[in-house]
């Protein structure tokens, strides 16, 4: 269904609902840029947000697929706030990307697999096993 086959007070609540959700995903990546000071940290914040929200989308597509939405939503509102959420994630998730580069220098992308999810924990075992075997070697020597 188009947006212009909405409702007048549906096109309002939408509105609203866009801009508090674009707010608040917003101040969450302006928390992440001011407060977090590893890159690993922040890496894994930015592919939590990734899986957070796939998880979220697919339980609210299978919720339109059978039509199952709140009482006081259509599936077409509901289908609609979907894609607002979607696209206010792909700003969000580029915002958290530059602001990576900004503030450590380097592509985030170091950190993350091409699909910007985490790479596989084998590379944080092979750090910290070299850290504790250069405080075990430092200690004996």
């Amino acid at each position: 269904m188009a947006n212009q086959d909405l409702t007048k007070e549906e096109k309002k609540f939408l509105d609203n609902f866009k801009m508090t959700t674009l707010q608040g995903e917003l101040a969450q990546t302006e928390e992440l840029k001011l407060f977090c000071s590893s890159p690993h940290q922040y890496a894994k914040t930015h592919s939590v947000y990734i899986k957070d929200w796939a998880a979220l989308k697919e339980k609210m597509i299978t919720h339109v697929r059978h039509e199952i939405v709140p009482d006081d939503l259509s599936v077409d509102v509901y289908r609609e706030m979907i894609k607002i959420i979607d696209k206010i994630m792909e700003e969000k998730l580029e915002k958290v990307r530059k602001d990576f580069f900004i503030k450590f220098g380097e592509s985030i992308y170091n950190y993350l697999g091409d699909d910007g999810k985490t790479k596989s924990c084998l590379g944080v075992i092979v750090f910290f096993i070299g850290i504790g075997a250069s405080l075990f070697f430092n200690l004996n020597s």
